[in-house]
């Protein structure tokens, strides 16, 4: 939040765990980096007023972590951690820029990104229903002590960025941001 507070007529605020029903009202953006787990019906509810009346979303990494309300995370975030079916490890160098997704986010960006973080797959969501941005292969489960190897990836490609629209608001999602 440092670094936004120097940018001219940026007012920033922090929320731990969940913003107020107040700050939803007053923000034109909300990233969400933490697990807020569990979110309840009301705070659902106030996300999607948010949406609706335009509002934007920025999901980093920890976001989709949300325990036994992933489904309903999925469905403003565009993805979200399911138990017993996402995965984790090393995110594999270069991830992909996707062919003919020309987004603004990725203005003046290489079609191959070096990354050094952690990547997470087989996340609940529809995956038909994202602007998939960029798209990374998935190595081993859990700790390694570097990059994948080649022979080591499964040959799919899995988001890593990706834009949503729900209603009048917009959505930003980011598996990397453990780093």
């Amino acid at each position: 939040s440092g670094l936004l507070q120097r940018v001219p007529r940026i007012t920033v605020e922090k929320a731990h765990r969940y913003p107020s029903a107040k700050q939803w009202e007053a923000a034109d953006l909300v990233v969400f980096y933490l697990q807020m787990q569990p979110m309840k019906p009301s705070q659902f509810a106030m996300m999607d007023a948010f949406l609706q009346r335009g509002g934007g979303l920025v999901a980093i990494h920890g976001a989709f972590i949300q325990g036994p309300i992933g489904t309903e995370v999925a469905k403003r975030f565009g993805l979200a951690w399911k138990r017993g079916q996402t995965r984790w490890g090393v995110l594999p160098m270069p991830s992909s820029v996707e062919p003919g997704r020309v987004h603004g986010i990725l203005e003046d960006f290489p079609d191959e990104l070096a990354l050094v973080d952690e990547h997470y797959w087989g996340l609940d969501g529809k995956t038909n229903e994202l602007n998939v941005l960029v798209t990374s292969q998935a190595g081993p489960q859990k700790g390694s002590k570097g990059p994948p190897k080649d022979n080591q990836l499964d040959g799919k490609k899995w988001p890593i960025f990706w834009t949503k629209e729900i209603g009048k608001g917009r959505v930003f999602g980011s598996i990397p941001g453990h780093n």
